[in-house]
């Protein structure tokens, strides 16, 4: 072999070596750097019928781009409805992150209770997430979903 072949062979297995390190490189940083973007994917609505009070919660938004929201329904035809989410609602991502709600448009009172419970961004390396409404009827309501 000549002394050229072997500094052209030597550069070529170099430029590969730059090249897959490059794609790990770049590969990797954007797997870290990903955003949770889910408005565009639809979520299981989920309810909790235990007591007197029926409650229903569906995903709207679940992003770390922008604000998380969840329409929930309460419905009962026995008890008032007095609860404001904003003030008991809680949410948990995988990761042991909680989150306070920033706002909930429903009523307060009356037998049926519908609005949206909207929360701050969603941390980027969350994988699941943990809707808590506590005491709603006496009873600890709890609905997670996976965001992938």
């Amino acid at each position: 072999m000549s002394n050229s072949f072997v500094k052209k062979y030597i550069v070529f297995l170099l430029l590969l070596f730059v090249l897959f390190i490059s794609y790990i490189f770049i590969n990797n940083k954007s797997s870290q750097s990903r955003n949770i973007n889910l408005d565009n994917k639809t979520f299981e609505a989920k309810d909790s019928g235990r007591g007197n009070i029926e409650v229903e919660v569906t995903p709207k938004i679940l992003s770390s781009t922008q604000n998380s929201s969840f329409e929930v329904g309460i419905n009962n035809h026995q008890v008032d409805l007095n609860y404001n989410l904003s003030k008991i609602a809680a949410l948990k991502d995988d990761k042991g992150k909680k989150y306070s709600p920033l706002s909930w448009n429903g009523p307060e009172g009356g037998h049926h209770s519908n609005g949206i419970l909207v929360f701050p961004p969603l941390s980027k390396d969350a994988k699941s997430v943990k809707l808590l409404l506590p005491k709603i009827g006496g009873v600890d309501r709890n609905f997670s979903w996976n965001l992938y």
